[in-house]
């Protein structure tokens, strides 16, 4: 498996072409302040994270952000860097 990057309109390149910078979210809370997270945005209650870490993005939709395995998290709660 590469790691490619889409680009839009189902164009893929490889990312070793290029120098990405991801972007994180930090939490706004102390470590241990349970932040829900969702199945999709506006989605059905799935758990909580503590926000201990700060955590990649991988989509951002209606104010609410993916940070991975399609667990998504309200921006509000967020400082994205």
């Amino acid at each position: 498996n590469e790691n490619m990057l889409c680009l839009g309109w189902e164009a893929w390149a490889k990312e070793e072409h290029f120098e990405v910078e991801w972007f994180h979210a930090y939490s706004k809370y102390p470590a241990g302040y349970g932040i829900n997270t969702y199945d999709g945005p506006n989605g059905k209650y799935k758990g909580n994270v503590d926000g201990s870490y700060p955590y990649g993005i991988f989509a951002r939709k209606d104010g609410y952000i993916d940070i991975g395995q399609n667990t998504w998290v309200k921006e509000e709660h967020f400082n994205i860097r």
